[in-house]
């Protein structure tokens, strides 16, 4: 009898371990099958809660805003706007600099030097006006013609020196103009 009963096991327990086999595929079917209909069905109205919420977390109430913005140190558009043109002037120089000769490209550099460039300006913004280049011009053409003709005529010796000073002199009778007509802009 036992042998009997041997081969009814061996072949019972290949049947069990196909409908197992069986069944394993039929949950794992019907679970995937039920996993995507909760995710089609649950999964988006979850997904667009999550959005919603996010979207409500990060928009602001107009007093927050209002805080936020006053919290923030502001740059100033004026800042910025020099810092661009620094920046652009550099590349510039840097762009001419690289046509230049070995020699010229030093020169450059001394003359575009940050303390030259100030010390020019003043001297621009002060000095060197028009009023006072015009001045001096028109004092120094005049005295020198005014000298060379006296000297020819009376027989002395020109002096060079004379042009320099007649100009300085031009220059500040030019500048003091200039005040006297600011002056009198300033009073109207």
């Amino acid at each position: 009898m036992s042998q009997e009963h041997q081969p009814r096991n061996h072949e019972h327990a290949k049947q069990l371990e196909s409908i197992r086999e069986d069944l394993d595929k039929i949950a794992q079917n019907t679970h995937e099958k039920e996993v995507s209909k909760a995710d089609s069905e649950h999964g988006q109205a979850h997904h667009v809660e999550q959005l919603r919420y996010s979207a409500e977390k990060h928009a602001k109430a107009p007093e927050a805003h209002a805080a936020h913005t006053e919290k923030q140190p502001s740059t100033h558009p004026i800042s910025a706007g020099k810092q661009l043109k620094e920046v652009s002037y550099q590349r510039a120089l840097t762009r001419a600099r690289k046509k230049l000769s070995a020699p010229s490209r030093s020169f450059s550099k001394v003359v575009h030097n940050k303390a030259v460039d100030a010390a020019s300006e003043v001297v621009g913004n002060s000095v060197a006006r028009p009023s006072s280049m015009l001045g001096g011009a028109f004092v120094a053409f005049v005295g020198t013609s005014i000298l060379l003709w006296l000297t020819r005529r009376l027989g002395y010796e020109y002096n060079y020196l004379l042009v320099i000073i007649l100009f300085v002199i031009g220059m500040v009778i030019g500048l003091a103009v200039e005040a006297v007509y600011n002056t009198r802009k300033q009073l109207k």
